[in-house]
C-alpha cells in the first residue's frame, strides 16, 4: 500500500475514484459485465496506492482530481455491474484511499506522517504508528413468527426499511451491543441471538456483524432521534428494503426464504 507511480505499468486491477465515484466501462469479454478503468497518462492523480488482494494479486487504488473518460458511478451502484471479486477489490481500494486522505498528520503531535510499511504510517517526531482502522457495528434481523421488524432510519438516503443496527462501544461484546441497540432503538428484548455472518462496508470504513434474533418481550417504541418509523411486516408483504450489496438485504432474503 505504498504510493506508486500512477503511469508506470498496470497492476492486475486498478480502481480509479473521483469524489466517491468509480470509473468503469463495459468488459472486453462482454456478457453485460463492466470492469474498472485505470486512469490515463494525463489524469491529474491526487494519490495512488498499491495493495494486495486476498490471493496475493497486486492491485492499485487511485484518486483523481476530476472525472475523465469512462462511466462514473457511485461505488455502491457498481455492485450490479462489476464481478463480485472486482466489487470487493474496489471496496478495499476506496477504504484505503479514505484512510490515506484522513491520516496525513499525527494525532499526537501534528507532524506529517510517513509510510512505514505497506499497511502502516509513522510519525518521525514522536514515533507514533498508525494503521487503517475499522468501526465495527452490529445489524440484527428480529423476527416474531412470520413477521420481521423493519425500521426507517433518518440516515437513509432512500425511502426503504432496514434492520436495527448500531456501532459497538468500548468494552462491549458484539452480543452486548446487539441487546443494547435493540433496547435503545425499539424498547424490545430479544432471545435466540445467532451469528449470521459479516460484511466489509466501505462507507466509509465499517465492519458489519450480522445476527438473527427472536422477539422475546416488549412493545415497539422507536427512538425518535434515529428512526422515522418502523413496524412488524409479514414475510409476503414487505415494504421496500435495502438492495443486494448490503448485509441487511442478505439477512432479509435468508429469513424470507424459510417460508413457502
Amino acid at each position: 500500500m505504498l504510493p506508486v507511480d500512477p503511469v508506470a505499468g498496470e497492476a492486475a486491477g486498478c480502481f480509479q475514484f473521483c469524489e466517491g465515484k468509480i470509473c468503469i466501462a463495459p468488459a472486453r469479454e462482454g456478457g453485460g459485465r463492466w470492469q474498472a478503468v485505470a486512469p490515463s497518462s494525463v489524469a491529474a492523480v491526487v494519490r495512488s496506492l498499491e495493495f494486495s488482494w486476498l490471493d496475493g494479486t497486486l492491485c492499485r487504488a487511485v484518486e483523481v482530481a476530476e472525472e475523465g473518460c469512462g462511466e462514473w458511478v457511485p461505488l455502491r451502484q457498481s455492485y450490479s455491474l462489476l464481478s463480485l471479486t472486482d466489487y470487493r477489490k474496489a471496496c478495499k481500494a476506496a477504504e484505503l484511499l479514505h484512510w490515506d486522505r484522513h491520516s496525513r498528520y499525527c494525532g499526537c503531535c501534528g507532524s506529517s506522517l510517513q509510510w512505514a510499511s505497506p499497511i502502516s504510517k509513522y510519525c518521525p517526531q514522536c514515533h507514533t504508528e498508525q494503521w487503517p482502522r475499522l468501526s465495527p457495528a452490529i445489524i440484527v434481523l428480529i423476527s416474531r413468527g412470520d413477521e420481521v421488524l423493519l425500521v426507517r432510519s433518518r440516515s437513509f438516503k432512500r425511502d426503504w426499511y432496514g434492520l436495527v443496527s448500531g456501532f459497538v462501544e468500548l468494552g462491549e461484546t458484539l452480543e452486548e451491543c446487539l441487546h443494547r441497540e435493540v433496547m435503545e432503538e425499539t424498547g424490545l428484548k430479544v432471545t435466540g441471538v445467532t451469528y449470521a455472518g459479516s460484511q466489509s462496508w466501505p462507507f466509509p470504513r465499517n465492519l458489519m456483524a450480522g445476527f438473527f434474533a427472536t422477539w422475546a418481550s416488549g412493545t415497539l417504541r422507536l427512538q425518535q432521534e434515529e428512526l422515522i418509523e418502523g413496524g412488524w411486516f409479514r414475510y409476503d408483504s414487505l415494504p421496500p428494503v435495502p438492495d443486494r450489496p448490503s448485509i441487511a438485504r442478505q439477512l432479509i432474503d435468508r429469513w424470507r426464504a424459510s417460508f413457502p
